[in-house]
């Protein structure tokens, strides 16, 4: 997916002012509670006086693709396309690299929403200070987004702002994130027949998660959850200098020698499909990742839920579970709302391109916003982007 594709992709008005990108370091907390320095970028229009977007990136592992290192040429694109979706429109933009990415310590704890969403709320206050510092002027109102793993993320933020009350979101815009993590999701992961290139990234997901759950957890040995060859291969490319293309494809290739054709069983273990398959949460990394479910609650923030019908990646069930699960707790399409984003050439990758504008126009003017989409250029017109600006500790 390149960057001129999503940009063209984009329906939302043409950018009306450059901006301006710093890199922040500011005080968090790791993966075990303890205090650490965070990097995240923040994106300032010359005025922003819509507000604040704290938004969430998709899953990544390399650090160098962390939105503070974004340098106009990075081969992740969503960082600039986030920038050109709401940073030229008004809004002022922070994301959050995350722990473990961009110069956050240790392992990423993928797919923890629960933990992850604090990099972003952590980052509020900071970005405000330097916005003023700057001489920008950023409205009260504060909305939160993200895609894919930061889909999750995000709807775990939500709900931690809402319980704290240290700030109130107007809106959020969660896209199609993985909010069924231990059912749904992982569920997923082992149906039906895979392409060979279904069949890398699942198995990049899925070593993915186990590797950071040894990193991070206590007592997990691979090997119980991964053919013996494959348990020892995970940590040895994980821990190489290779990019994350470069690890799914050598994935794909051992599988394929362990049998793997087009599907993920001859690789895991019959104790951990098992476990799967009944949502066994005597499973340490089942039982993490059911902590980290955010899909059955009663939201006070006015939230659009963009998805990609039959996305193959994170399959859109969880969206669909999430809507099905407020409207059971009482909560009305005046409060959330799906919205369904389908095309026969559009994949997990490529969709959030729609997401975004959907986002954009939700944020914008509201769910009739989204329901009746504007005439917009979809042309971008000039937009000047700076490397990140080092502020901050």
């Amino acid at each position: 997916m390149q960057t001129a594709a999503m940009v063209r992709g984009l329906d939302v008005p043409p950018p009306k002012a450059s901006i301006q990108l710093y890199k922040i370091r500011y005080d968090s907390l790791d993966v075990h509670g303890e205090p650490c320095t965070l990097s995240g970028l923040l994106i300032l229009p010359k005025s922003a006086p819509k507000g604040l977007l704290l938004y969430y990136h998709a899953t990544i592992r390399d650090r160098e693709l962390a939105p503070s290192r974004y340098n106009g040429t990075n081969k992740f694109p969503e960082t600039e396309a986030v920038a050109i979706a709401f940073a030229t429109g008004g809004y002022a933009v922070i994301m959050p690299d995350g722990l473990g990415l961009g110069d956050g310590p240790g392992i990423h704890p993928y797919p923890d929403g629960r933990v992850n969403s604090r990099s972003g709320i952590d980052l509020i206050a900071p970005a405000r200070i330097i916005a003023r510092r700057r001489g920008v002027s950023i409205g009260a109102a504060l909305f939160v987004a993200g895609y894919s793993e930061g889909g999750a993320v995000a709807m775990c933020a939500v709900q931690e702002l809402e319980r704290t009350r240290a700030f109130t979101p107007r809106m959020a815009a969660p896209m199609s994130g993985p909010y069924d993590l231990s059912g749904t999701t992982v569920t997923s992961l082992l149906e039906g027949k895979q392409s060979p290139e279904d069949l890398a990234t699942k198995l990049f997901l899925l070593s993915y998660a186990a590797y950071s759950a040894s990193k991070n957890l206590p007592d997990i040995d691979l090997k119980d959850y991964f053919a013996p060859s494959f348990a020892t291969y995970i940590p040895y490319l994980f821990e190489k200098n290779l990019d994350d293309v470069g690890i799914a494809k050598k994935l794909l290739v051992k599988a394929v020698q362990l049998g793997a054709i087009n599907s993920v069983d001859r690789v895991l273990t019959k104790q951990f499909r098992d476990s799967i398959r009944w949502s066994d949460t005597s499973n340490p990394i089942l039982a993490e990742m059911m902590h980290s479910n955010c899909y059955d609650w009663a939201p006070r923030t006015k939230m659009l839920l963009p998805y990609l019908k039959g996305d193959d990646v994170v399959v859109d069930a969880n969206t669909l579970k999430t809507i099905d699960s407020m409207r059971l707790r009482g909560v009305g399409r005046d409060q959330v709302q799906p919205f369904e984003i389908t095309g026969r050439k559009v994949s997990h990758g490529t969709a959030i391109t729609a997401a975004l504008s959907a986002a954009r126009r939700f944020f914008d003017g509201g769910f009739a916003a989204v329901i009746a989409r504007p005439k917009v250029a979809r042309k971008p017109g000039p937009i000047r982007l700076t490397a990140p600006h080092r502020i901050g500790r």
